[in-house]
């Protein structure tokens, strides 16, 4: 019974945020535009999620601006990550520096997103995707064990390993609020417990380069 009060009490979150992405399967949402009204925390249009801000994290006007060299991050202990075999990631950033993590999850093997060596972007642990950047670029990704879209563009799939030092926080911005900070603005980060299909993961798409009017 709990768990059907907590999934009619998801959905009438949903609609009545008005949400304009895929709502099936969505369990995270941090949205640039609709950051919550609590000071100093991102909160989740979807449960009530808070992540609260570490370091001067800024909240700007549609999206949130992170600087690596005073190792600003966001942290959480209750939203359950759904695990990588299971779920797609879509991130909306323009990044300044090319090796950090944007979401890590409290329990290993659960899905994440971060970029790390050389340009290579990684859905759950590994670099996977090569995506070539030089200085600031804007970056719409969506990441699952069926898809990966960079941008619009459809790469080949590849196999992720387990990640295995998650310590008990979910992290937006770090790997366990010491390294790997990400540098840049984040717009948008949603999570979902299954995979996307090519047309919902392109709809999303065009919803964010409409929103957040990135030439992504």
């Amino acid at each position: 019974m709990d768990l059907m009060r907590r999934r009619r009490a998801m959905m009438e979150r949903l609609n009545n945020t008005e949400c304009p992405y895929i709502q099936r399967g969505l369990v995270l949402w941090l949205d640039g535009i609709k950051t919550g009204n609590k000071a100093g925390y991102w909160v989740d249009q979807i449960s009530g999620h808070e992540f609260e801000a570490h370091n001067g994290v800024l909240f700007d006007q549609n999206h949130l601006t992170f600087d690596r060299t005073k190792s600003q991050y966001l942290v959480n202990d209750s939203f359950d990550a759904p695990h990588q075999a299971d779920g797609t990631i879509e991130v909306v950033l323009r990044d300044s520096f090319d090796r950090y993590i944007i979401f890590m999850p409290k329990v290993a093997g659960c899905i994440c997103y971060g970029r790390y060596r050389n340009d290579l972007s990684y859905s759950t642990v590994t670099p996977k995707q090569s995506v070539r950047t030089t200085g600031t670029k804007d970056g719409y990704l969506s990441f699952s064990n069926a898809f990966r879209f960079i941008n619009g563009v459809k790469y080949n799939r590849n196999d992720d390993e387990i990640w295995v030092n998650a310590d008990g926080h979910n992290y937006i911005g770090c790997r366990q609020g010491s390294e790997y900070h990400f540098s840049g603005d984040l717009y948008c980060l949603r999570i979902y417990n299954r995979y996307l299909t090519e047309t919902e993961i392109l709809s999303n798409y065009a919803i964010d380069q409409s929103r957040f009017n990135l030439a992504i």
